[in-house]
């Protein structure tokens, strides 16, 4: 195994690893905005991380079939898997703050 495959094996393995560990932890930590107010928008924060988890899995699979390049299913991978879903937690959690704000200058 020449090098540079050594190397985006190990790439694409930390960022498989750290893709999965994120949507479930987002997901068990209930940090998808409206996951607790009803259950309609629980069951589209379930459905969204089993699609993110499917998208991921599939990355994997188009890697072991050798189906796409490489660089491209490292970016959608890390799109996928990292970049979505902490900037959602991260837009979520400015939103949040700035409303709070909003609200306690109106008091």
């Amino acid at each position: 195994m020449h090098d540079t495959m050594f190397s985006y094996r190990l790439i694409f393995l930390l960022l498989f690893m750290a893709s999965i560990v994120t949507w479930v932890f987002l997901w068990l930590a209930g940090y998808f905005p409206g996951r607790h107010s009803t259950q309609l928008h629980g069951v589209k924060a379930d459905t969204m991380t089993a699609l993110a988890l499917a998208l991921v899995l599939a990355c994997a699979v188009l890697d072991y079939a050798r189906l796409l390049e490489r660089n491209l299913l490292l970016a959608l991978l890390l799109c996928v898997g990292l970049l979505f879903p902490w900037g959602a937690f991260f837009i979520h959690k400015v939103c949040t703050s700035v409303r709070r704000r909003l609200l306690s200058s109106h008091h």
